[in-house]
């Protein structure tokens, strides 16, 4: 079965990750690009954190996401990480994703992945490659097969 590429969170250490998710009971994510006040992309990531019973009364969602603001932590709603999928490339089981404006991934056979959510840059090394879809239900990746304008 298919998962995502494993990272290291971007603004916190596995402790404090760990610790996050044994308090608050929520499950570490990974880090990702969230829509911004102006409804842009944001160009840096944020930690996302899902919680299955978010308090909906107080306006929170099942995904919040944490970063660091002007040396300042900052809590978000992160549900637009998710919103719409995500495309990746599959390869050897591992599906690789850009996260944000240009986080370029390049996977183990040379093929590249740039943009985020801005856009999808490309560079094909070895053929033929294998393009997913990603979304996240309920705190787990959904992998589904891009069908291609040249493959119908």
């Amino acid at each position: 079965m298919p998962h995502i590429e494993s990272r290291k969170a971007f603004w916190f250490d596995e402790k404090t990750i760990e610790s996050v998710e044994k308090k608050y009971g929520v499950k570490y994510i990974g880090y990702w690009c969230v829509e911004g006040a102006n409804v842009q992309w944001a160009s840096n990531p944020v930690d996302v954190f899902y919680q299955p019973n978010p308090n909906t009364e107080l306006g929170h969602s099942n995904y919040f996401g944490i970063f660091s603001w002007m040396g300042e932590w900052r809590i978000c709603n992160a549900d637009s990480a998710f919103s719409v999928p995500i495309t990746g490339i599959l390869e050897n089981g591992v599906v690789y994703v850009s996260r944000y404006r240009h986080d370029s991934v390049c996977t183990p056979n040379g093929n590249c992945i740039d943009g985020g959510r801005d856009y999808v840059n490309i560079n094909k090394n070895a053929s033929p490659i294998e393009l997913v879809n990603v979304r996240v239900v309920d705190g787990e990746f959904i992998f589904e097969k891009r069908i291609e304008e040249n493959d119908k």
